[in-house]
């Protein structure tokens, strides 16, 4: 008997371990659904304003895959802070970074936010494995060039082997 009370106790002890981390999990995923809700509204917001309806650029910050903040910072995504996942331990930082500068933004410190720490932004359609090679190769080759990406991608047909297609590019300069 004190072996199945032991036992229940144990079990009772695991049980409360995972409902309490699952509760702390809860808003976590929330607020980063609620974040990415926000990027997509804001994208589609800039699509609707830009003259060709297109998506916001890759940012020309070499190594950082995400959409160029300029065109989107303040008017589009006011709160920088929505671009990074709230158990990312970046976000803490610049939270804190935010609250010390009383909301005066420097290039610097926008760029941080506006870094790939939690979510991707490539800036093209990109359909498979190797479309998604296709660009990590063109993205290399552009980074050493120092130039920006603007331009489709000439990549091979995976579906009809000799033909090439296009990645079509989201955001244009």
């Amino acid at each position: 008997m004190a072996i199945f009370a032991l036992w229940l106790v144990w079990q009772g002890g695991w049980m409360i371990w995972l409902i309490s981390d699952r509760g702390k999990a809860a808003p976590a995923r929330a607020i980063c659904a609620n974040n990415l809700k926000q990027i997509g509204m804001a994208f589609s917001m800039y699509s609707n304003d830009s003259r060709w309806e297109r998506f916001p650029s890759l940012s020309p910050e070499p190594g950082q895959l995400f959409a160029d903040y300029r065109v989107l910072y303040p008017k589009y995504i006011p709160d920088p802070v929505v671009t990074i996942c709230p158990k990312d331990e970046i976000r803490k930082e610049l939270t804190r970074m935010r609250q010390r500068q009383a909301e005066d933004w420097t290039d610097d410190t926008l760029s941080r936010f506006f870094d790939d720490h939690s979510y991707y932004y490539l800036g093209y359609a990109v359909l498979n494995d190797e479309d998604v090679e296709s660009f990590a190769r063109r993205y290399a080759a552009s980074m050493r060039m120092h130039s920006s990406m603007t331009e489709d991608i000439e990549v091979s047909n995976y579906q009809n082997p000799g033909k090439t297609r296009r990645l079509f590019c989201c955001g244009r300069a």
